[in-house]
């Protein structure tokens, strides 16, 4: 269904390996908010490590840019170090800028992905993106 948003969360916070969460949007990509959040709905902090954006039909003319946030508030220094999809590919990843409790998911706090950018030709459509969380 076009446009249709779905997630999927892999929420075991005991396991070795990072928490991974996917957020997806079918169709074409706007400049908007994704309306899935991720909420850390356990008892310990989650440290964000590393976002990665997937897209079925690369942007053209330009990158596809989203930025991350948590509770609101940016993960990135300065815009220009937000996670890109550059013109022509579908895959591209990006480790948080800023530092200490600005990538820390603390109990009760959400991640929103935010698209900022999608292509000037041809925006990017079928967008996954994936929340690395330790």
């Amino acid at each position: 269904m076009a446009g249709r948003q779905t997630s999927s969360f892999t929420n075991d916070v005991h396991a070795a390996a990072p928490l991974q969460v996917r957020i997806n949007k079918a169709g074409a990509v706007s400049v908007a908010a994704l309306p899935e959040r991720f909420y850390n709905d356990t008892d310990k902090p989650l440290t964000l490590s590393k976002v990665s954006l997937g897209a079925g039909t690369a942007p053209t003319g330009a990158a596809l840019t989203a930025d991350v946030k948590i509770s609101g508030t940016t993960v990135f220094a300065a815009s220009g170090d937000r996670v890109k999809i550059a013109a022509g590919a579908n895959y591209g990843e990006a480790v948080p800028t800023k530092t200490g409790d600005a990538v820390v998911v603390k109990p009760g706090q959400y991640v929103t992905v935010e698209v900022t950018v999608v292509g000037s030709t041809v925006a990017g459509s079928d967008l996954t993106a994936q929340l690395s969380l330790v």
